[in-house]
């Protein structure tokens, strides 16, 4: 497993466990940050990576400083 792989899937379980304590569904999630719901679940499975300014859409409506969000 490559390191991006590895650092994606971390990611995108961060992002959901982060959604879900702010107990948001996935949809009203999207609707928030602007995203479909699908791209969201691709995301948060670790399917895709997310661009910098999709990462930065998040992280603002996560209330979570981008850094902390890739840490």
């Amino acid at each position: 497993m490559t390191d991006v792989i590895r650092f994606t899937g971390l990611l995108g379980k961060r992002i959901r466990a982060i959604r879900k304590e702010m107990k948001l569904k996935r949809s009203e999630f999207a609707r928030l940050v602007g995203m479909s719901e699908d791209a969201i679940g691709l995301i948060e499975r670790g399917d895709a990576t997310p661009r910098i300014d999709s990462l930065y859409k998040i992280a603002v409506n996560l209330n979570i400083p981008l850094p902390k969000l890739l840490d």
